[in-house]
């Protein structure tokens, strides 16, 4: 199988999901006392950095960082013209209502 070659659309739009991604599913993990590798394939957890549950029950989900996220999406769209990075930033915006708005 060959790799894709990622680009820079790729990664912006992989930025886009961590700045604008949803916690939900990292939050139901935490109350899910038995999950199984199945269920958790299926969660989206983009924006999960980290998950540790001990013996004794005690749940820690870190979450990815979105000022960085955005930090790094300013700083991919800072070789283009004003107009084009604050178009861009606009449309990030939109997409974040967008789901927003969705309700699984």
């Amino acid at each position: 199988m060959e790799k894709k070659e990622l680009g820079r659309e790729d990664v912006i739009e992989a930025l886009k999901e961590i700045a604008f991604g949803r916690v939900n599913r990292g939050v139901e993990l935490t109350y899910l006392s038995e999950p199984t590798a199945q269920l958790i394939r299926k969660m989206d957890l983009s924006a999960v950095a980290e998950f540790k549950r001990n013996a004794n029950g005690t749940v820690e989900v870190k979450f990815v960082d979105r000022v960085k996220a955005l930090s790094a999406l300013y700083e991919m769209l800072g070789t283009g013209d004003a107009n084009e990075a604050a178009e861009f930033l606009e449309a990030l915006e939109q997409a974040g209502e967008e789901r927003d708005d969705w309700r699984p």
